[in-house]
């Protein structure tokens, strides 16, 4: 063998086994230990090299972030580039004859389609037109202030529709009658009222179907309409924009359906009664600004036919971020033409109410409208009346004792667009809730007024100077309620105290109160209680004068018609005796308040009187209901319980200054004509003829 050898005779000379055992085993765990360091170094420089990537990827991270943040902001950049850019194509294509900018309206519709992912739309050019378009051709060019006016044997055998156009290219107006003309023209003979010379002249004098256009000067007349409509009937009548409205009323007489356009104007707010004057002339009405939508439904919220449109042609609808064609769709003749067949199912029910009316006697002129029949004819009033009661703007009661509004909730099969009140008249005047008895100074009263019926009025006495006239109004009457005046300081106590030392009345009360609730608070808190313990009549009046409202010869005429109703005075003579001897002869009448021409309801108080009908012993609220507008009447001491019982402190009263509508006050106002139904009661109203608001 080569090395036979012993373990113990190879091992080193001088070391033993044991001491080569240990040897070994230092060995091993030094290699253990320095395999041990050589590891921790490793994940040590493995966790360094994690820390250097996660750095540089929050780095890289960070640096893209900015980069997103830099590109919105030149994104945000573009985009107000991109709309001044669009703001001045805008302002070109205002500027471009409509040959020019014909086509390229087309090919802005065709973006707009192939961006929404549909198929563009065949959009024929005014050219293609001239060549399929029936009718007479080659209309000359003209002067606006000289236009040619073809013979009515040159018109096509199609419908006639006249459309009334006001082009100012001073007016920030974004509309183009050139384009509707030319999309009417394709089913109808179009007759052009242009009412001022502008930039679309020359352009719609070259249009195949424009047969006729009104001159620069004509007056907004009647006359003026039938001189350049002679012998021509239309199937309907097409004003567009708000700047029309000045020859609606001509239009209206002409007895054609008026179709309404508004585009959008870029005047935003538009004056309520802009939008009522443009409301009151036509009968549907299309607008293409939901914003301007919105304050016509605000002002005219009766009428049936507002509807939103969309205008392809108008710059304010090019392509852009903004954009929502899907909103309504755009307008086109079906559009155009369902809105015509509302308007002339509007314009014959009109026509047939108005008749109904006029052969009725009950129908009061002078009540509706305070100028007739020193200046209006009564033609003019009915109409206007059924105007208003169809926008809803303002509308007026055609008689003493009747409420349209009550009828048309008790109604609720009337046929479409008919006036409540004509329907009455048509029904034979049946009877119901929304009759009220009617007082009349004038009419046969019933008997003295019983001995023994206690009778006081509340007066408060805000205004001091104001309560002699209310003293001489109750001078004409034989009976004499104790006076209840309450006062907002001590001054004005004094004031008052002189001022009754004459009133013959018998005693009298003057009472100071906090200023806090108007006339309602001192009513109810300051001496609710005792007039409900101690009388059997209680009236409430107070010196309205009504600083909030500008037109101060108005609040004098609404004192004037409350104070002539529920006293008296050299018109209606012993008012206040005619109301009590009507109380004493009818126990249902609950209270007794003058009938306001106006027509007035929930507005916004309706919240606030849902929240104390319950207190009141009222269930459902009524839609429709009549009030004592102003807070004075005469009631009965258990209906007034029923307020007083409320318990309301000085410090549950709104604090000043307070609106014209929408506090608890206008609630309990509005309230004192709903309680009576719930305790069995009837309200009665008083008329004085001659006296109106």
């Amino acid at each position: 063998m080569a090395d036979d050898r012993t373990y113990d005779e190879a091992q080193p000379e001088g070391l033993s086994k044991s001491d080569l055992l240990r040897q070994l085993a230092e060995a091993r765990a030094i290699a253990a230990e320095q395999m041990a360091g050589r590891e921790t170094r490793r994940a040590a420089q493995l966790d360094l090299c994690l820390l250097q990537t996660q750095h540089e990827l929050h780095l890289q991270l960070q640096a893209a972030h900015n980069d997103l943040n830099l590109a919105r902001v030149e994104a945000h950049s573009y985009k107000q580039q991109f709309e001044q850019v669009n703001g001045q194509l805008e302002r070109i294509t205002r500027s471009l004859p409509w040959k020019l900018l014909w086509p390229l309206r087309i090919v802005m519709r065709q973006v707009r389609a192939l961006r929404e992912g549909g198929r563009p739309a065949v959009a024929a050019s005014p050219a293609h037109r001239q060549t399929t378009a029936s009718g007479p051709m080659g209309v000359p060019e003209v002067p606006s202030e000289n236009l040619s006016v073809p013979e009515t044997s040159t018109l096509p055998d199609r419908p006639a529709v006249l459309l009334v156009l006001h082009d100012d290219p001073n007016e920030d107006t974004v509309f183009d009658g050139v384009d509707l003309c030319r999309m009417l023209s394709e089913s109808y003979a179009v007759y052009v009222w242009l009412l001022t010379p502008a930039r679309q002249t020359e352009a719609l004098a070259q249009m195949a179907h424009t047969v006729r256009l009104r001159p620069a000067g004509y007056d907004d007349s009647t006359q003026a309409i039938e001189e350049v409509c002679a012998g021509v009937s239309f199937e309907f009548v097409i004003a567009c924009g708000l700047e029309t409205r000045p020859v609606l009323p001509a239009l209206q007489a002409g007895r054609w359906p008026v179709v309404g356009i508004v585009p959008d104007t870029g005047r935003r707010p538009v004056s309520p009664t802009v939008l009522h004057a443009f409301a009151l002339g036509t009968h549907a009405t299309a607008f293409a600004d939901q914003s301007l939508l919105r304050q016509a439904r605000d002002v005219t919220f009766r009428m049936p036919a507002l509807q939103l449109v969309h205008w392809p042609w108008s710059p304010t609808w090019l392509p852009s971020a903004d954009s929502r064609p899907d909103q309504a769709g755009e307008v086109g003749v079906a559009q155009i033409a369902a809105l015509a067949e509302q308007a002339r199912a509007m314009t014959a029910q009109e026509s047939q109410d108005a008749e109904q009316i006029l052969s009725s006697a009950q129908f009061i002129a002078h009540y509706v409208d305070p100028a007739c029949p020193a200046s209006v004819s009564r033609e003019t009033v009915v109409g206007t009346y059924l105007r208003n009661w169809r926008t809803g703007y303002y509308p007026r009661k055609p008689a003493p004792g009747f409420h349209p509004d009550i009828y048309r909730e008790h109604h609720p099969a009337l046929p479409a667009y008919a006036d409540p009140f004509a329907d009455y008249v048509r029904q034979g005047a049946p009877q119901g809730p929304w009759n009220a008895p009617v007082i009349d100074a004038l009419a046969p009263q019933p008997a003295a007024l019983a001995s023994g019926v206690r009778t006081a009025l509340h007066i408060h006495a805000y205004y001091p100077d104001l309560v002699p006239e209310m003293l001489e109004r109750l001078a004409f009457n034989a009976t004499k309620p104790t006076v209840y005046v309450t006062v907002k300081s001590a001054d004005d106590e004094a004031r008052v105290r002189e001022m009754l030392q004459h009133y013959p009345g018998g005693p009298h009360i003057v009472m100071q109160v906090p200023n806090s609730g108007r006339d309602i608070g001192p009513f109810l808190s300051g001496v609710g209680a005792q007039l409900c313990d101690q009388y059997d009549v209680i009236g409430h009046i107070h010196t309205k004068r009504s600083p909030h409202i500008s037109d101060t010869a108005m609040v004098d005429r609404w004192r004037h018609f409350l104070l002539e109703n529920l006293l008296g005075g050299t018109q209606s003579g012993a008012m206040a005796d005619a109301i009590f001897a009507a109380m004493q002869a009818d126990p249902s009448l609950g209270i007794v308040f003058p009938d306001d021409p106006s027509v007035c309801g929930w507005d916004q108080n309706e919240t606030a009187a849902r929240l104390l009908a319950p207190l009141l012993g009222v269930g459902t609220l009524p839609k429709a209901f009549n009030f004592p507008v102003g807070t004075m009447f005469w009631v009965r001491p258990d209906l007034l319980r029923r307020f007083v019982d409320l318990n309301l402190t000085w410090a549950d009263y709104p604090l000043e200054p307070l609106g014209a509508d929408g506090s608890m006050l206008h609630a309990i106002e509005r309230l004192l004509g709903v309680v009576p139904a719930a305790l069995g009661k009837r309200s009665a109203v008083t008329w004085v003829d001659g006296v109106t608001r």
